[in-house]
């Protein structure tokens, strides 16, 4: 049959008052399978599946079900009403199965809808609901979510046969679907029609999270015509959005894939999916995370996908590489060992056998030779055998000492990050794990500790993570500076170590290279205009200032030569003052139309301001710092000026900063600069500084290359967030710059090493497969 509706899906995940960056374990939301019968062509199917009170299980079972139930529903045929039906009788089998094995009882909420065409059916156990927004009119899933008696079906494993609340509506484009467990039960009327009414599903999910209980659990789904763009795709800037309770930061919640696209595998019983060997990775993770999994509720116990510890690819081909390793150990073994027989056979039929007085004919040098052979080829399969067992023994001595850690821990936090005097309890539950992890890499129980105790020590720090995408590589060895991006298309990148200065193109969304320049549009040795380009220190981006034209790339060199590119114009050359005041320029920085030099030799910031008439710095510096009292600038490492208040930030390689204005009587006095609400050990070091000038941001960030993080900071040294990659966890380990144009691109971009990275500030929703 034809869809004559699409949908687009949210999750939301509260856990212990603190919204997470991932689905509920028994979340799911799926598109018709490639094969599966015409009954059930074009259906679009969610289900929201919560432990009832006192059941406890981990996220992997609870995905499981959710599977199960997806596979049932799709796997049936005949009426929409008879399917779920099917689908949570399957599950409440399941349940009934697994207390039967283990001796503990399990219950479960579950709310299962099935849209097909312009008709919505649901189906109920247990206390969660549904709402439905139809053109600001809410119709509830109860009729009445307040009546204890409407709620009180009981959940499934409670009962062979369960008790299951249908209904039936008809629905349009622009409308949204609510299921949800009992952390909205509460919610006032008017702030979930607010929420339901949202167009973006983001938006929805953050209305929510205000009203949401300490544990909450919900799926958002918002109903178009097919065809229609994610709004979600079309970020809104950051500080637009209201600041989640997540202690990771911005990204509270985690959305599924638009409905359409390929459903997920769910075995023999779901549909099947093309597995993105791209994704192969993160998926091994997702498999693994079960973050704060038995501590209290199931859903206490789930932790923020944005902070697993996934395997990255070099771990993974590490994991494959000793797998071979050993095979081919023990194929040598058996070969050397099968070579042995081989030799006795062939003695026993090639030697001459003893004579007819029993004396043996062997040559006395062959004898020898055997004698020795045969010992040695015992001794080295004996060793191998002995050694490559070794390995399994180590790798369990520490597995069980990591899993009795993980265990103390979990019960010391009981489901929260609030008590941070655990931090070293959670640090020596990852050293043993990751002293485990020597051994063997892949085992799923050490995956499942190490995702728990990154994401606590996450937690306990602030911190949230995003997959990185490399963008470039550049020269070994080479030593980044910058990025800076102009208009969101075109990005610099400056290498100190080999003298040269990149121009790339980035496509329409910023998160990809569209444009690789390979030839660097201004290197060391090469000519501009009548000077030769020395050793440029520092990249900046100049609107309008002392140069032939406007809105070009700046690079300045020890020398004093100050040099402009654009893609437009070329480049251009003119020389600054120097005077012989110059002695150790390390970073340059642009307020209005000057120019700002730090030079750490000299305890001074220059400031060049553009002569009146002629576009050109051709004016002896002014010293930002007077007097005989200069502030120590030998550790200092990066600057920057915000726009509206001309405060300079020098960050220091502690990760200190400190903040200067001028005054009204134009003093430059300090002012006073404080970290407040900062993780401890956050903010250890400091190589770069960036500062974002955009009116809906006005923040800090600090690349910290000792915790491999970037940090966001308010002008006023609130601390916001630090920033880690997932996908590849060592990639900010040589961090040395970043740029942020989270407001119109929710872009991050970082250099580390020799590579450049892009990272969302805030990760998008997963645009739609129609």
């Amino acid at each position: 049959m034809t869809t004559e509706l699409e949908a687009f899906a949210g999750h939301l995940l509260v856990v212990g008052g603190r919204a997470v960056s991932m689905p509920p374990p028994g979340a799911l939301a799926e598109a018709t399978p490639k094969k599966t019968s015409r009954a059930r062509e074009g259906d679009r199917f969610f289900v929201l599946m919560t432990p009832a009170d006192g059941t406890h299980a981990s996220a992997a079972f609870y995905e499981e079900i959710a599977r199960l139930a997806a596979g049932t529903y799709f796997g049936s045929s005949g009426g929409v009403t008879g399917g779920l039906r099917e689908a949570l009788i399957a599950v409440n089998e399941r349940m009934r199965a697994y207390e039967a094995q283990t001796g503990q009882p399990q219950r479960l909420n579950a709310i299962a809808a099935a849209l097909r065409g312009p008709e919505l059916y649901t189906a109920r156990s247990g206390r969660v609901f549904g709402a439905l927004w139809q053109e600001g009119r809410l119709t509830f899933f109860p009729g009445d979510r307040h009546d204890p008696l409407a709620m009180a079906v009981p959940p499934l494993g409670a009962s062979e046969s369960p008790d299951i609340d249908l209904s039936h509506t008809i629905v349009g484009a622009n409308q949204s679907l609510l299921l949800a467990d009992v952390g909205l039960l509460d919610a006032d009327d008017d702030v979930l029609r607010e929420a339901l009414a949202c167009r973006e599903v983001r938006a929805g999910l953050d209305q929510l999270k205000t009203c949401a209980g300490v544990q909450t659990s919900a799926t958002l789904v918002r109903l178009v015509t097919p065809g229609t763009p994610n709004p979600d795709r079309m970020t809104a800037p950051a500080a637009s959005r209201p600041k989640p309770t997540a202690p990771v930061g911005s990204a509270g919640d985690r959305f599924a894939r638009p409905i359409g696209s390929p459903p997920a595998e769910s075995g023999s019983s779901g549909p099947s999916i093309n597995i993105d060997t791209a994704a192969l990775s993160a998926a091994v993770a997702d498999r693994a995370r079960t973050a704060l999994d038995r501590a209290s509720e199931t859903a206490a116990k789930v932790a923020d996908a944005s902070r697993e510890h996934a395997p990255t690819v070099i771990e993974t081909a590490t994991v494959t590489g000793r797998r071979t390793l050993r095979g081919s150990l023990r194929g040598v073994l058996t070969g050397l060992l099968a070579i042995t027989h081989g030799v006795q056979h062939a003695f026993e039929t090639l030697l001459p056998g003893p004579d007819e007085e029993g004396k043996q004919r062997i040559p006395t040098n062959l004898a020898i030779s055997m004698a020795i052979l045969i010992p040695v080829v015992i001794v080295v399969v004996v060793v191998g055998l002995f050694l490559s067992e070794r390995g399994r023994t180590d790798f369990m001595a520490y597995l069980n000492r990591a899993e009795d850690a993980h265990q103390a821990a979990l019960a010391a936090s009981g489901g929260t990050c609030n008590d941070k005097t655990l931090r070293p309890q959670w640090q020596e539950v990852l050293a043993l794990a990751d002293e485990a992890a020597k051994f063997r890499q892949d085992d799923l129980t050490l995956l499942q500790i190490q995702a728990d105790a990154q994401n606590y020590l996450d937690c306990f720090d602030d911190v949230q993570r995003h997959n990185v995408t490399l963008l470039r590589e550049f020269p070994d060895g080479a030593d980044l500076r910058g990025p800076i991006v102009h208009l969101g298309v075109d990005i610099y990148t400056l290498d100190r170590a080999h003298g040269a200065i990149y121009h790339d193109t980035l496509d329409d969304g910023g998160a990809s290279l569209i444009g690789v320049e390979e030839a660097p549009v201004l290197r060391t040795g090469s000519a501009v205009g009548s000077f030769v380009v020395g050793d440029v220190f520092d990249i900046e981006w100049l609107r309008s200032g002392g140069t032939v034209h406007d809105n070009v790339l700046i690079g300045l060199d020890t020398d004093g030569i100050l040099y402009t590119y654009s893609p437009a114009w070329g480049s251009t050359s003119q020389s600054l003052v120097t005077e012989n005041r110059w002695q150790d320029p390390v970073a340059i920085s642009v307020f209005e139309e000057n120019i700002y030099v730090m030079d750490t030799g000299a305890n001074q910031i220059w400031k060049y301001v553009p002569s009146m008439g002629d576009r050109r710095y051709n004016l002896a510096p002014e010293e930002y710092f007077t007097g005989a009292s200069l502030p120590d600038l030998s550790s200092a490492v990066d600057f920057g000026i915000s726009a509206d208040e001309g405060a300079v930030y020098i960050l220091y390689r502690d990760g200190v900063i400190r903040k200067y204005q001028r005054s009204a009587q134009d003093d430059v006095e300090q002012r006073a600069f404080d970290y407040n609400q900062k993780p401890e050990g956050a903010i250890a070091g400091g190589s770069a500084l960036f500062i974002d000038n955009d009116p809906a941001a006005r923040y800090l960030y600090i690349t910290d290359p000792v915790q491999q993080t970037i940090y966001q900071t308010s002008w006023g040294g609130r601390f916001e967030s630090g920033y880690r990659p997932r996908n590849n966890p060592t990639a900010f380990q040589a961090a040395s710059g970043v740029f942020s144009d989270a407001i119109t691109n929710n872009s991050l971009y970082i250099v580390a090493g020799n590579r450049l990275y892009h990272m969302y500030a805030v990760e998008p929703v997963a645009e739609a497969t129609q």
